[in-house]
């Protein structure tokens, strides 16, 4: 009977030790030991790395404007035609002989000159004829008889002019008409080669008539 009694006394003992024990490890509250669902992943536990978010998709990009025709340009306008360049006026011989007559004036004055650079009178005009393909004389005396005469309201550009040294005078000097009432004549070398009036009283007393060569 003692040893029945000391082995429920021993048993006892162990028991309370063990119930002790688990008291002590389990913090000791009389709470029941929950497991954590989510428990913190330990040291030891491999760590699986999160899935890395998938990129989103760029979006498309935008389909670019179709470009506007270009409009159509418009048609030129017709351009006239050029008008047709005037033909040219061939001067006659005599329109000749008085524009070389007026292109030397300011020609300087020499005895014996027959140009181009120097002219005595009857030389000056000379040399705007034969210039002009006239054959004149190369005397003044000559000269006043050569080609058709004409009187002073009949004168035309190109013919010549007679004057006398003094009124009622023989033939002294020449000129060539060039219209408009004057002619170019080359007198002395105090007055060279020079434009004057036919209707000027020294010339229209002095006149003695004109002669048509060409």
């Amino acid at each position: 009977m003692l040893k029945k009694t000391a082995f429920l006394i021993v048993i006892i003992t162990v028991f309370s030790i063990i119930l002790s024990s688990c008291s002590f490890f389990g913090g000791g509250s009389s709470e029941p030991h929950r497991i954590d669902p989510n428990p913190s992943p330990s040291e030891t536990d491999p760590v699986v790395p999160e899935p890395e978010p998938k990129p989103e998709p760029e979006p498309e990009p935008e389909p670019e404007p179709e470009p506007e025709p270009e409009p159509e340009p418009e048609p030129e306008p017709e351009s006239e035609p050029e008008p047709e360049p005037e033909p040219k006026v061939e001067l006659t011989t005599a329109e000749k002989i008085a524009a070389l007559a007026k292109e030397l004036i300011g020609t300087e004055f020499e005895y014996g000159g027959q140009g181009p650079d120097k002219f005595d009178n009857s030389g000056f005009v000379y040399y705007c004829c034969v210039e002009n393909g006239v054959k004149l004389p190369r005397r003044t005396s000559k000269i006043a008889e050569y080609g058709k005469e004409v009187t002073r309201a009949e004168l035309l550009p190109g013919d010549i002019v007679v004057f006398a040294d003094e009124v009622g005078g023989t033939v002294s000097l020449v000129g060539i008409y060039v219209g408009d009432r004057q002619f170019v004549s080359c007198n002395n070398a105090s007055k060279p080669t020079r434009l004057l009036s036919i209707d000027n009283s020294y010339w229209k007393e002095r006149f003695i008539c004109g002669r048509r060569v060409a």
